[in-house]
């Protein structure tokens, strides 16, 4: 019963760095680019940060407070843009096309992800922290290197124009 509400509290924390990131993004306070790398890095810093508390045993309520922010992080960022940056970096000719083939990546990725976890955790709850932890640093250096920096901005001036887009 106690792992009931504490997964409800825990989980609560996605929907408020999900509208944060809508907001963040609507009010062009940075680009989807920046919000992604900067998301992929935070929830970096949140796995290292759960690691390391865990590894150090600390009290349960410091733990859970860990893994509540790493619940904010999960949401932030990256899972908001990930519906915008495809649509935002491909031209109109093939934009249908690459974002379907964007989220079937997505999906090979949850696959894969779903087989290699349960055989990490084996090993260890670090394991688990340490590969998702990669995984984000390798987002953030994969976002840097193929996104383009304005992409965004070119699906809010199509919304603008009454072209689509997600102002």
């Amino acid at each position: 019963q106690d792992t009931s509400w504490q997964q409800l509290v825990g989980l609560s924390f996605n929907v408020p760095a999900m509208l944060l990131s809508v907001e963040l993004l609507n009010r062009q306070r940075i680009t989807a680019k920046k919000l992604q790398i900067a998301g992929f890095l935070l929830m970096a810093f949140a796995y290292a940060l759960y690691g390391v508390l865990d590894a150090v045993q600390v009290n349960a309520w410091v733990l859970f407070a860990a893994y509540c922010f790493l619940n904010f992080t999960l949401s932030f960022g990256p899972n908001v843009t990930t519906f915008v940056l495809p649509a935002a970096t491909f031209s109109g000719d093939t934009k249908s096309t690459m974002n379907g083939l964007c989220a079937a990546l997505g999906k090979l990725g949850a696959v894969v992800g779903t087989q290699v976890l349960p055989v990490l955790l084996d090993l260890g709850l670090s394991y688990v922290l340490g590969a998702c932890l990669v995984t984000c640093v390798a987002g953030a250096l994969l976002t840097q290197v193929c996104v383009e920096a304005k992409a965004y901005e070119t699906v809010l001036l199509e919304a603008d124009a009454g072209e689509g887009g997600v102002a």
